[in-house]
């Protein structure tokens, strides 16, 4: 079950269930009139969207038919293509799916339940019910960037602005034992010793719908590419970057790895690494990049640490899967987005935190 407890206004500790069948986390919320909705929390994508016959609009009886909407509320036509959500939602490295969403935005009340975060018109987008599930369970949350694609903002964002937050700001502390916590409005120490690396966010060249940092990938400790674009995205469960970069990391731990060429514009290039399972190779990011935290220093900019430092992908969130002694990794090389996305794989075990504006 979901428990939530206030630490003081506005700042409230949500501890959510991971659906393990599929790896990836949820919340309980209410959108207009349907409480106790499972939405996927995601950090890789702005809006919020609801599966085909899960939408009650606010103003209408619970028992209501969900294909009338009341003429009071917003009512636009919404066509959209969401980035690879199939593979990302599924644990899948095929990068060639993609799902359409085709339906309605409405402004409706999205709360967090349990709870008292909720704004009250919040733009989401409704799927009629002749689609088919774009999601698994009730729909998505998203926790992205500025890009939106229904004309809004993300639902925490739009809660900061209406004072909702004594800090713009959440965060994620995902343990490997299917158990999280998301904390919103304060930092949570208790989660993380010493203190936080900090990096400049900006938005994903790949896609606006993603907060992006500059980061080193590293074998070792030791940084093998550098400056690196990386988005943050919980609604992915491997992680993604440029074939080159993938293709160095492999070579340095001298592993080897099969790249799967394509000279179709809608096909990406694609790369699928392998290890031996008992000698997992210690991959890791550096945060901020090595070149942010000496020009922060030479600046004196303390909003940004002066310091980098790497953190590993985990051994057991390293394997995707495995026969033998013969292991697939979770880091796939494509050159889908032009940079890195880090999901799942990299967010378990970490404390990992975003302030905004």
């Amino acid at each position: 079950m979901i428990k939530s407890a206030f630490l003081s206004t506005g700042v409230a500790i949500l501890e959510f269930m991971l659906i393990t069948i599929q790896d990836f986390w949820f919340a309980n919320w209410t959108v207009g009139a349907a409480d106790d909705l499972l939405l996927l929390i995601d950090t890789g994508s702005t809006d919020v969207y609801l599966n085909p016959g899960i939408y009650v609009p606010v103003t209408l009886p619970q028992t209501s038919m969900r294909t009338s909407p009341s003429p009071s509320l917003q009512r636009i036509p919404m066509a959209l293509e969401l980035r690879p959500y199939v593979p990302a939602l599924f644990g899948t490295s095929h990068l060639t799916n993609r799902i359409q969403i085709v339906g309605q935005i409405y402004k409706d009340v999205v709360q967090l339940d349990g709870t008292r975060l909720s704004v009250p018109q919040q733009p989401l987008g409704v799927t009629p019910l002749s689609s088919q599930p774009g999601f698994p369970h009730d729909g998505l949350v998203g926790f992205g960037g500025p890009g939106s694609a229904i004309n809004g903002s993300a639902w925490v964002q739009d809660l900061c602005a209406e004072g909702g937050l004594d800090q713009c700001r959440f965060g994620l502390a995902l343990e490997t034992d299917d158990t999280g916590v998301q904390y919103f409005g304060t930092v949570e120490h208790s989660r993380f010793d010493g203190a936080l690396s900090v990096a400049p966010l900006f938005q994903y060249e790949g896609s606006p719908i993603m907060w992006a940092l500059f980061g080193d990938i590293a074998y070792n400790g030791k940084v093998i590419v550098r400056d690196a674009e990386i988005a943050s995205d919980s609604g992915t469960t491997v992680i993604f970057g440029p074939v080159d970069d993938v293709a160095a990391l492999f070579d340095a731990a001298g592993l080897q790895y099969l790249i799967v060429n394509s000279t179709n514009p809608a096909v990406p290039t694609t790369l699928t690494g392998y290890y031996p399972c008992d000698q997992p190779p210690p991959f890791g990011f550096g945060f901020p990049s090595i070149s942010n935290a000496t020009t922060a220093s030479e600046n004196g900019n303390r909003n940004v640490s002066h310091e980098s430092t790497v953190f590993n992908v985990l051994p057991s969130q390293l394997l995707q899967n495995g026969t033998g002694n013969n292991c697939t990794a979770s880091i796939h090389g494509t050159d889908e987005f032009g940079g890195w996305i880090v999901g799942q794989a990299f967010f378990q075990g970490k404390y990992v935190e975003s302030q905004f504006g």
